[in-house]
């Protein structure tokens, strides 16, 4: 029964979206009970009580089916996103449901999914619930050992700019673990280095490659990043009690280096318009602060908070000051600060565990964009769906057959590509066109199959499926 259920639900939230919404209608109109025929009713009720009973087997069945599958997926490419999406809940009883950041603006309480996909089959691999209050940062951690767990060998984890932090680049290199992750600028010390190292011979033609029929300047290299030990993280916090105290180095046993690998672009086209778009935005918060009323705002005030509070994100390119014959204060331009975020536009730096050319590089990375539209426009799908669920059992059953569900619908879009199916098709398109050629019962034994279609016929060809022959 449960397998059944698993088929069926996955099938019916693929083809119209609805899960549970009448369930055994839809199954009078399609020829599943023919090869698994029904024992039970498949009212709402019904459904959340197995959905129940397969959360609850989660620790046996479903790790079992991640083991099976990651052998089963992995060996055809190497490189795995990882990437995190939120689901909104009204039920109040979900131990998971807790509010934490919604991209969506979404006012309930969510329940967090990070989901590990292969990138060359675009299938997902294996996904695991969060509290809805952990931030994409915190999930990596566990996410690390378990992919070490699952023992997937020859991976590249691609990950984006709010995965990045040292502590999880020291877990992946402990593990041996390769990664691909652009370098955040919060980290300004190696990214300064990096970008001042290769600033004079970075737009030269010998750094000119093609990519996507776009010109972009490229140079490769490679640093060692020294990591404080996590042990001696603890220890360190508390020999700082005094702030006067003189900070010490750290002796060479409490850090740990690893080699890392870099790849800097500098892409012409993105420069000129992130340059402009700057300038424009410049201009009118100088123009807007100059307007302000300062010798109200700043009487009796600390002028360094004030010009913090009312600068915001400008604060370190404009630059109040006074002029004491007119008791007046005009807003001007700091160009040096200006000129070095100048330096900055159109460049991205990516990271890597492992040398690779920055060609190859790049075009690893941008196929995270690729997949990620394709998960996205699905994900949108399954988010706009109420979850509804009331049992943190029945929404960890519920969460498997969504993630069913993602498989055949990626395999599926895998199939058209491979097929050339016409890309104006949608997945969801090329199902209604084959749920349309209908099969008819005669007298309970002889099967009756209306006229096939020029375009379902082509259908079937191109998604190399055996049309059936009854």
């Amino acid at each position: 029964m449960t397998h059944f259920l698993l088929l069926a639900v996955g099938y019916k939230l693929l083809s119209d979206g609805q899960a549970f919404q009448h369930m055994e209608s839809w199954l009078e109109t399609s020829d599943l009970p023919s090869f698994y025929p029904l024992s039970t009713s498949f009212h709402s009720a019904s459904i959340s009580k197995h959905l129940a009973q397969l959360g609850n087997d989660e620790l046996d069945s479903i790790t079992r089916f991640f083991l099976h599958w990651s052998q089963q997926v992995h060996h055809e490419g190497e490189s795995l996103l990882f990437d995190l999406t939120s689901f909104a809940s009204q039920a109040s009883d979900l131990e998971e449901a807790e509010y934490g950041y919604s991209k969506d603006h979404s006012p309930y309480p969510q329940i967090n999914m990070g989901l590990l996909v292969n990138q060359q089959q675009k299938l997902p691999l294996y996904y695991k619930v969060y509290p809805g209050s952990l931030k994409d940062v915190k999930t990596l951690h566990n996410m690390v050992e378990e992919i070490h767990m699952l023992s997937i060998p020859s991976v590249v984890i691609i990950l984006d700019r709010g995965f990045y932090k040292e502590q999880h680049l020291l877990e992946m290199l402990q593990k041996e673990l390769s990664f691909i992750i652009p370098l955040s600028k919060i980290h300004r010390k190696l990214y300064d280095t990096i970008r001042t190292t290769h600033r004079e011979t970075l737009e030269s033609t010998s750094h000119w490659i093609v990519v996507n029929g776009k010109p972009t300047y490229a140079a490769s290299g490679s640093t060692t990043l020294p990591f404080q030990r996590p042990d001696k993280q603890e220890k360190e916090k508390k020999k700082a009690k005094d702030s006067k105290e003189e900070k010490r180095k750290d002796s060479p046993e409490e850090v740990i280096s690893y080699p890392l690998y870099y790849s800097i672009y500098l892409d012409p086209e993105r420069k000129q318009k992130e340059e402009q778009s700057f300038a424009i935005e410049l201009f009118e918060a100088q123009k807007n602060l100059q307007e302000k009323d300062w010798n109200s705002l700043l009487k009796g005030q600390d002028k360094k908070e004030i010009w913090k509070e009312q600068a915001g994100v400008w604060k370190s390119y404009l630059t109040l000051e006074k002029e004491p014959k007119k008791n007046s204060y005009h807003v001007i331009q700091n160009t040096s600060a200006i000129d070095t975020h100048r330096q900055t536009l159109g460049i991205t730096i990516l990271l890597s565990s492992s040398p690779r050319d920055a060609e190859t590089l790049l075009h690893q990375y941008r196929q995270r964009d690729h997949v990620e539209k394709v998960f996205d426009s699905r994900l949108n799908e399954l988010k706009s769906l109420p979850l509804r669920v009331h049992q943190s059992n029945t929404m960890r059953g519920y969460f498997f057959v969504l993630f069913l569900e993602m498989i055949i619908h990626n395999y599926l879009l895998y199939k058209m590509k491979k097929g050339n199916v016409n890309p104006k098709y949608s997945a969801k398109r090329v199902l209604f066109e084959l749920h349309k050629w209908k099969k008819a019962i005669w007298n309970g034994k002889k099967c009756l199959l209306n006229e096939i279609t020029k375009l379902q016929e082509t259908l079937y060809q191109q998604l190399g499926i055996v049309m059936p022959n009854l």
